[in-house]
């Protein structure tokens, strides 16, 4: 399964531009915030103006999508949001998916798959989550 795409193609950014943000590559803008990779190997957020939305790098860093993208840190994954860059809840996961709206379950907003951490005992389970980190139960009889 692949959770975070690698094969964007590198924008129109000039190369002073590069060597200021000490980056190898930027990617496209998606919502006005491109991915840029550092000479390290890191990942790390650039807005249209070609300042750094934060001061944060990631192992792993996708685009935006409504609001929110996916990014994995000390090998830990989970959204931050716009317009700073600070995460979108507390919790951590082994993988997550990108926030979109769920054909049937329209009224529950913006929701992600994600796999819980490993703890050792079992393999994580695997469920939705609302913007706010909280598990997303589908039945009223569930509790949240």
């Amino acid at each position: 399964m692949v959770i975070f795409l690698v094969s964007h193609s590198d924008d129109a950014c000039p190369e002073e531009v590069k060597k200021r943000l000490d980056c190898k590559s930027l990617r496209e803008f998606v919502e006005d915030i491109a991915v840029a990779e550092g000479f390290d190997g890191k990942f790390f957020y650039v807005r249209r103006d070609y300042t750094r939305l934060s001061d944060e790098t990631y192992e792993e860093a996708d685009n935006f999508w409504k609001g929110f993208a996916p990014v994995k840190k000390d090998g830990k994954c989970y959204h931050i949001r716009k317009p700073d860059g600070a995460p979108a809840y507390d919790q951590r996961f082994q993988w997550v998916l990108d926030f979109k709206s769920h054909p049937g379950l329209e009224k529950a907003g913006l929701l992600a798959q994600v796999k819980e951490l490993d703890n050792g005992r079992n393999k994580g389970e695997t469920f939705k989550i609302g913007t706010n980190g909280k598990r997303f139960y589908p039945l009223a009889s569930k509790t949240q």
